[in-house]
C-alpha cells in the first residue's frame, strides 16, 4: 500500500477564526469491533 502526504496552508482558517477541522469533512465507517477493548493501557 502506498500513501501519500499533502500539506495545505491553513493560515486562512487561522485567520477567520477557525481551525483546519473547521474546512474539511471526513466520511468513515464506524468498525464493527470494539477496537477500544484491544487496547492495552500500560501504568507508569
Amino acid at each position: 500500500m502506498e500513501e501519500s502526504v499533502v500539506f495545505i496552508d491553513t493560515w486562512w482558517y487561522h485567520l477567520g477564526n477557525g481551525e483546519i477541522h473547521c474546512g474539511t469533512n471526513v466520511i468513515r465507517t464506524i468498525p464493527s469491533d470494539p477496537w477500544w477493548e484491544k487496547l492495552s493501557v500500560e501504568n507508569p
